[in-house]
Parts: structure tokens; sequence; C-alpha cells
């Protein structure tokens, strides 16, 4: 086990679905066109088959007295029975998995599939046709959450988290679509010309490639070296923001050791017990740890002094193996108060927080607001 210790010193101030994805212009067929019949000929299989099978199933002939015929529910109860009898229909499924990975280096809707065993989520290539009025309100509504924090005397600096085909577009089997290419640096500007910080995480995680794999190659998200990336730049910004309660205290992180991890993204591909010689390759995660090694600048929520700092984001921030907190912690010299959440969007965080007690009753010096790139086009659901 390893027991690393990386120690920043102590510093003073100078003075941020229903989707369509464009499959034209993220996805190629690597096939020549003498085995491009083979889709269909599986799929004549299959129907060919399906008859045969459904005729000689005794489920065909039963029809369900429970429920109502009215509403529907014998009908859902006959279907169910009928789709559990058919004999091949879960192999049918992932013979066709593995073909479409093997063939066509396709996984199922949610993945792209890149080289050398990258997986990408496809929501970093949806198209929406709303995007520019959306990106207009969220400019829109971040804006007002700066004025609302403003009024209680609290910073906002926002952490854009670049989508991780624009950091690692090396991995990805074509080029980006062209309604993608300037959505990073143009809702960058946006922020900037709203004097909302705004640091470049696309320069910064791109350039750290070089001293290690700042996002996780099978998985969505960025590794716990990316998220102390995403940390450093953050504090190189407000070193002369003259913030109150930040770079007073020490922190340590430490390596805990690694293991085994299978990224989110595998689950999109669907190759069963084959998966281990087909898939892309396992990789290996790096656990780490922050504690205090000093008198903590925080007192807590009822104590004589707040936490100055208050983290509100997505999945980036909320999971703990990424260790975002930590490393903000250690690179800001200050305690952080995570209230991030996972599988909501960075939107419905940040209201929250705005009519929490924990604004009202504790303002933090600084929020720091952590909204992934892909996000930015993607309209609220009710």
């Amino acid at each position: 086990m390893d027991n690393t210790t990386r120690q920043h010193p102590v510093t003073t101030p100078a003075a941020k679905r229903p989707v369509q994805t464009a499959a034209d212009t993220v996805r190629q067929n690597p096939l020549p066109n003498r085995v491009g019949w083979l889709p269909g000929v599986f799929l004549l299989v299959i129907v060919v088959a399906g008859a045969a099978a459904a005729l000689l199933t005794p489920a065909t002939y039963r029809w369900p007295t429970e429920g109502s015929f009215v509403q529907g529910e014998q009908a859902a109860r006959y279907e169910r029975a009928f789709n559990e009898a058919l004999p091949f229909r879960d192999a049918a499924i992932a013979t066709w998995g593995v073909l479409e990975y093997a063939l066509f280096r396709e996984g199922r809707e949610g993945v792209v599939v890149g080289r050398e065993g990258w997986l990408f989520t496809d929501e970093e290539f949806a198209f929406y046709d709303d995007a520019a009025a959306e990106t207009a309100r969220k400019l829109a509504y971040i804006g007002e959450v700066r004025d609302a924090l403003a009024e209680r005397n609290v910073a906002l600096i926002v952490a854009l988290v670049p989508d991780k085909s624009r950091v690692y577009r090396e991995f990805v089997s074509r080029a980006l679509p062209s309604y993608t290419q300037n959505r990073y640096e143009s809702f960058r500007q946006g922020l900037l010309e709203q004097n909302i910080p705004t640091p470049d995480l696309l320069d910064a995680l791109t350039a750290a490639k070089t001293q290690g794999q700042t996002y996780l190659r099978t998985d969505t998200h960025w590794t716990p070296a990316g998220a102390e990336v995403a940390a450093e730049t953050l504090a190189g910004a407000l070193q002369t923001a003259d913030v109150p309660g930040l770079f007073g205290s020490t922190y340590a992180t430490k390596i805990t050791g690694t293991e085994p991890y299978r990224g989110d993204l595998f689950n999109f591909l669907p190759l069963g017990a084959l998966k281990g010689r087909l898939g892309p390759g396992g990789e290996r995660l790096e656990g780490r740890q922050t504690t205090a090694t000093g008198d903590s600048a925080g007192g807590g929520l009822f104590g004589a002094q707040t936490i100055p700092v208050t983290l509100v984001g997505t999945s980036y921030s909320a999971d703990e193996r990424w260790n975002f907190t930590g490393a903000l912690q250690t690179a800001l010299g200050a305690d952080v108060l995570n209230l991030a959440t996972e599988g909501r969007g960075p939107l419905p965080p940040m209201r929250e927080y705005l009519a929490s007690p924990e604004l009202q009753d504790a303002p933090p010096s600084v929020v720091v607001w952590e909204i992934p790139e892909r996000y930015v086009p993607v309209a609220e659901t009710p």
C-alpha cells in the first residue's frame, strides 16, 4: 500500500433526456461492403426463429385471467409471460450485442466506443434543437445566482468541467460534431463577460495529461488526479481575489492504494460472459484521502466560524472516489462543505442551496459551482 503524502504549505493571498445522438458525425462503420449485409441476415434469422418459437411456446396459447381486461392489465401480463417464455430471447439479445461491438465497434445507446479501449458518454455528442436558447438561459441564471450570493457577501467561482471527448479527442474515432466545437470556450467566455470567475480547466486538464491520466478511460468522470488539477486551477484564480478564510490551513492528501475499477460506461456494452475477452481492458482507480494537518479554518455550521467554502455540483463533486472535496481543501487551504448531488444535473442542487439553512444561517466566503460542459445545452425536465 502506497502512503505517499502530498502537502501544500500555507500561503497568503496577495490582496463554475430525451436526446438525439448525432450518430452520423460520431460513429463510422469499419466493415467492408462485403459484410454490410450481416445485420439484415441476423434480423431475418431472428424473425424466422422467433415466429417458430412463438408457435411452439405454450405461453402463446394462455391468456391470463387476473387483472382488468379493459384497463390492459391482462394484455400486459400476457406480454410479460410471453417474453419470458421465449427460449432464445436473452441469448439473441446478448449475441447481437457481442456482434455489434466486435464487428462494428458500437455499444448500446449511451456510449460511443473510441480507440484503444476508450469509452465516451454519448451525451457529449448529442444534438439539441434549442441549444442556443438553453445556453442563454443558463448564462442568465448563473448571473442571477452570482447576484443572489453577492447579497450575502459570498463570492462565486464556476468550475466548468470540459467534456472528456474534448480533453482526450485523440481517442475519439471521428472528429467532434461541428455544433460542439466551440461550446466550452464560448460558454466560458459568456461567464467571464459577466465577471464570473471561470478558470480554464480545459487547458489545465489537457496539459496535465503528460503527468498522468486526468479522466478515466471507461468512465464518464475525471480521475482523482484530474480533480486535483481542477482544484489547483481554481485555487490559482482565487489567490488574488481577497476571499476571507482561504489559504489559512494546511491539508495533506495520501494515496491509499489502487484497486480494479469498472467504469460506468461498461453498462452500455452488452458483452455478457465475453466482456473480459472482447471489451476494453480493465483499469485501476487510485484511492486518496485528505486530512487537515493543522488547525481547521472553519468551526462548523453552528460554531463561532463558518466553513469558508461550499461546493455545489454533480457527481464529479459528490462522488467521494474522485476526492474533489479533499483536493479543494488542500489547494484552497480551507474546509469545504460538499452539497453536490448525483444524477440531477448542476442546476437543481444550486436552487436548493440558495433556499437552504446552510446559506441562510452560515454563508461561506465562496461557493464553487461545478458544471459539466455537456449539461450546457440540456433543458431541465420538470
